[in-house]
């Protein structure tokens, strides 16, 4: 029997999943402070004109504040701190000298399980670029006898400044314990053709997603520790129009949407 016991916890130890299983772990009254980092360019064409280029940029710190935890949820509030946002050159905001939270970037609220799923994310005060549901591009961590397959996850679209967002979908893969840590990584399911409704027009979206990028996790804490990619997007929209008066749509010329953001989350000691 105690042999049996050996081999079964040996077993575990080989494996890293068991007792020690990956979840995303968080503690009332212990807050986590994330820099973040997004630094790229999004273009857009009209049939007809020439490409019109938008640098972005935004830095500053997410602390998560853990509101409520339960075995089965975690109720987060994030808010967006020491921030400094540029677009096309011109800085929106910029409060890196001091500790004062953003007006740019709305503070957020998550309701996640320990797997990663996000139940719900929402805005909890006004700015211009939304980032609550960027979180749905986390790993949710399959069960223990999938984790040596690479798993499809669904990540809803979310808002953007220039262009209509379409939902999209991550290909992620479990790399394993590397130096004491869980490694994720992610690519794309590349093809993407979307319906949305913007206001009040349909907007057929059609292109490619190319995004990449991986996390760590410290398997202790079950926090992460960093998370770095590319949100790399080319896209085709075409619009169409209610017409007064009709039951017909009129469709508006085509409209090409690029955007090459690379961003990186760290975890501040």
């Amino acid at each position: 029997m105690k042999r049996l016991c050996l081999l079964f916890l040996c077993g575990l130890a080989l494996t890293g999943w068991g007792a020690d299983e990956l979840a995303y772990r968080f503690t009332v009254g212990k807050k986590l402070n994330y820099r973040v980092a997004i630094k790229g360019e999004v273009s857009v064409t009209h049939v007809g004109d020439e490409k019109d280029l938008f640098p972005v940029s935004l830095e500053g710190i997410l602390t998560l504040e853990p509101a409520v935890v339960t075995g089965e949820t975690a109720i987060v509030e994030v808010i967006p701190r020491r921030t400094k946002v540029q677009f096309c050159g011109m800085t929106i905001e910029d409060f890196t000298d001091g500790d004062t939270v953003s007006r740019a970037i709305p503070a957020f609220r998550i309701t996640m399980t320990p797997n990663g799923t996000i139940l719900k994310a929402e805005d909890t005060s006004g700015g211009m670029i939304s980032v609550a549901k960027f979180f749905n591009i986390l790993p949710v961590f399959p069960k223990p006898e999938l984790r040596g397959q690479p798993w499809k996850q669904p990540v809803p679209g979310f808002r953007f400044p220039l262009f209509p967002m379409p939902p999209l979908e991550c290909i992620y893969r479990y790399e394993g314990i590397k130096n004491g840590k869980a490694v994720f990584s992610f690519t794309s399911t590349p093809i993407i053709n979307s319906l949305l409704v913007q206001n009040g027009a349909d907007v057929r979206m059609t292109g490619r997603n190319s995004s990449a990028g991986a996390l760590i996790l410290n398997p202790g804490t079950g926090e992460i520790e960093s998370f770095d990619g590319t949100l790399d997007l080319a896209l085709k929209g075409v619009y169409f129009y209610p017409v007064a008066g009709s039951k017909e749509k009129r469709q508006a010329p085509a409209a090409s949407f690029n955007a090459k953001l690379p961003f990186s989350l760290r975890l501040q000691p």
